[in-house]
């Protein structure tokens, strides 16, 4: 799939292909944040803009359970998030972004823009609001057709020794 997408693989499987790709190339600029690949959390929280439940992030993100308390607590470990009992719920965590998120936050914002832009190079504004309006549509034909609930984890591929 170097040059071209093949109509005779489903289409997740292309949108699982330039998913790893794009989250390569985002996670190596960001790497020196030591965010893993765990900067789509921290904007979502900055999105929310209000403390949220990690039951609302692993839904909107897809993110299993076992998947989610890991990231959770790398975050938490990592200075990023606090992570307190819900006062009205105490079986539910609430999540929110510490300063030292709230800092890294516009540097990953900018770093998303310069990718975005890299990737879309050589494309009109309108190709690139066509592609986000199609999958948009793509996606909104998926949730009319009955299925399984399927998450998806990205992770870097472990470095291949050398003999």
């Amino acid at each position: 799939m170097d040059k071209k997408c093949d109509e005779w693989l489903p289409l997740g499987t292309t949108l699982g292909i330039i998913t790893k790709k794009y989250c390569g190339v985002l996670s190596k600029s960001l790497q020196h944040l030591e965010l893993e690949r765990y900067y789509s959390v921290l904007l979502l929280l900055d999105n929310c803009n209000v403390p949220v439940s990690q039951q609302y992030i692993a839904d909107y993100l897809f993110i299993d359970k076992a998947s989610l308390v890991r990231i959770m607590n790398y975050l938490v470990d990592s200075g990023m998030l606090d992570r307190k009992p819900n006062a009205n719920n105490r079986r539910e965590y609430v999540v929110t972004l510490t300063a030292k998120a709230k800092k890294a936050i516009p540097e990953i914002k900018e770093t998303v823009i310069a990718v975005n832009r890299n990737i879309f190079k050589g494309f009109t504004k309108q190709d690139k609001v066509s592609i986000f309006e199609l999958l948009s549509r793509v996606s909104k034909n998926l949730d009319e057709q009955p299925r399984l609930t399927m998450q998806m984890e990205i992770k870097p591929a472990r470095q291949i020794r050398k003999k």
